[in-house]
């Protein structure tokens, strides 16, 4: 590179004027007129000889300290590339492809910028790769852990605000506690599921507001397969006014696809949920809910959600970003 070129080069031309230093000190000594170069001469020219012997030692330890270091670097860098899967996105391919390794962390940077930019706008049927079935083409209930962490990124498409949301499990028994909260709120949720993941009730983070519904929500039914449907008719209550709202839910299994959280590729089933939330005075919200199901990580990974109250369309879209299973 351009840097051992001129460390090699600059090492070059203090070896040279070492070795001059050191000739002019012993012409010094052997010139017939001794009394020419007097005593303080002689040790300017060993003052010199001295210090540029030190300067180049320092040199070139820097030098080939610098260079075994950036060696070992690029030699780690270039195991980790090699070990990429073949099938990787071609984004992650690109910087494979790059020459060196402040090429591939400059492209690395540019394309997770990019990245993120397109998926606001790019539905997941252009940023998946096409289905394919697994060995085992039925989802069974998951099996839930205590402390299981999901965070997502939600994104509304009207306003363009983003909210980073983080969902854990506090309590597996005959109900499923979660403890929810985001980054713009300062009120926490808990939520109450069942264990398919169906909401029973939810509670603010002061216990006293919150929602019943009864029979819990089934935004799945369990065991998930290919064509499967399902309808539901649900009850909301609000447990401060007592105020009741009837859900409508129809829901229907589409096929197995492949997806990515960042790097790790996955298998999901798209659930599709058509509702209809009907107000007291028969007022109605007509909305979709689309996820995708991922039987590993024992929740959806994405969903596309939109409403339509009144000719008021919103459309929201949450991406899962990280997770920790126990």
């Amino acid at each position: 590179t351009t840097f051992h070129f001129i460390a090699i080069l600059a090492a070059i031309i203090l070896i040279f004027l070492m070795f001059y230093s050191k000739s002019l000190v012993r012409s010094s000594y052997s010139h017939k007129n001794r009394s020419y170069y007097d005593g303080f001469r002689l040790k300017k020219i060993s003052a010199t000889f001295s210090f540029l012997t030190f300067l180049t030692a320092l040199f070139l330890s820097f030098f080939f300290f610098t260079f075994y270091f950036r060696s070992s670097k690029e030699q780690g860098e270039n195991v980790i590339v090699k070990v990429m899967p073949t099938d990787m996105p071609s984004a992650m391919a690109e910087i494979v492809r790059a020459r060196s390794p402040i090429e591939e962390r400059t492209l690395l940077e540019k394309r997770q910028t990019e990245i993120a930019s397109v998926e606001k706008r790019i539905p997941l049927e252009n940023l998946s790769e096409k289905a394919v079935i697994p060995s085992s083409p039925t989802a069974n209930s998951p099996m839930i852990q205590k402390g299981d962490t999901y965070i997502y990124k939600s994104y509304d498409q009207k306003s363009g605000a983003e909210v980073i949301m983080e969902r854990t499990v506090l309590s597996v028994g005959n109900e499923i506690i979660l403890y929810a909260k985001n980054n713009k709120k300062e009120k926490s949720k808990i939520l109450y599921c069942n264990g398919e993941w169906n909401l029973i009730r939810t509670r603010n983070a002061d216990r006293i507001g919150g929602y019943n519904y009864s029979p819990p929500l089934k935004y799945y039914d369990f065991p998930l397969y290919p064509g499967k449907t399902w309808g539901q008719t649900s009850t909301e209550t609000d447990v401060r006014t007592g105020k009741t709202r009837i859900y409508t839910i129809s829901g229907l299994v589409r096929e197995w696809e492949e997806l990515f959280v960042g790097t790790e590729k996955f298998m999901a089933l798209r659930v599709d949920l058509e509702t209809t939330l009907t107000g007291p005075n028969q007022s109605t919200e007509n909305g979709t809910d689309i996820s995708w199901y991922v039987p590993e990580l024992r929740k959806s990974v994405r969903s596309e959600i939109s409403s339509n109250k009144e000719g008021r369309v919103e459309r929201r879209i949450m991406q899962l970003i990280s997770y920790r299973l126990r």
